[in-house]
């Protein structure tokens, strides 16, 4: 159920990004998207320069070929993956946010599917202890004051369960995941401005 969960995140991903116009770390990356100012924007450009080995689009080449500085923008994007994925400690708040991301995107994928299968079990719950029937009256408001504990649980379970794949797993709530995640690895170019460094042994024990 997790990769079926997880294929079709994906295939999601790949809609919605087209949907919102481009990827969330590539949208930040562009000088023509405002979200961080300019001068932050420079450093990341800057780091990125450094990893990729490429000089990053001015404004005036990103506006006369968008489609060059995006692609620009996705390598950038992919070396920052690799440079922060093996340190889920130095690189915690990114490792977190791609949780995130990862859990609305695959929820989002399989919504309608998590959504039918609440209002099944919400329906055949229903029908079991009698709260609505298949034949006249269809209805008993008088059925609740009777639930057993585990019956009103079940319900209620379900319940919240169909209101959590309508309202919660929605679209919007993974855009906001995924530029959360796209702030996230865009700020750990900080931690990556200067090679971190190491204290010999000889320089520890100098130290005490």
């Amino acid at each position: 159920m997790v990769r079926v969960a997880r294929d079709a995140g994906k295939r999601q991903q790949d809609r919605l990004f087209n949907k919102w116009g481009g990827a969330p770390t590539t949208q930040l990356l562009r000088h023509r998207n405002t979200h961080f100012d300019a001068h932050t924007k420079e450093r990341f450009h800057a780091v990125a320069e450094r990893g990729i080995g490429k000089v990053m689009p001015t404004p005036q080449a990103e506006a006369a070929d968008p489609t060059a500085a995006d692609e620009l923008y996705r390598a950038a994007t992919k070396w920052l993956i690799n440079q922060t994925r093996g340190d889920t400690k130095r690189f915690g708040l990114v490792f977190k946010e791609n949780i995130a991301f990862g859990f609305h995107r695959n929820a989002f994928g399989v919504r309608w599917l998590g959504a039918s299968v609440a209002f099944l079990c919400l329906l055949i719950i229903a029908l079991k202890i009698k709260i609505i029937s298949l034949s006249p009256p269809y209805a008993s408001l008088t059925s609740f004051s009777q639930l057993d504990p585990m019956a009103a649980l079940a319900l209620g379970v379900s319940g919240m369960m169909l209101i959590a794949w309508l309202f919660w797993f929605t679209e919007a709530a993974a855009k906001r995941a995924g530029f959360a995640y796209a702030e996230r690895l865009l700020e750990s170019c900080y931690d990556l401005e200067s090679p971190r460094k190491t204290t010999s042994k000889k320089e520890a024990e100098s130290q005490q």
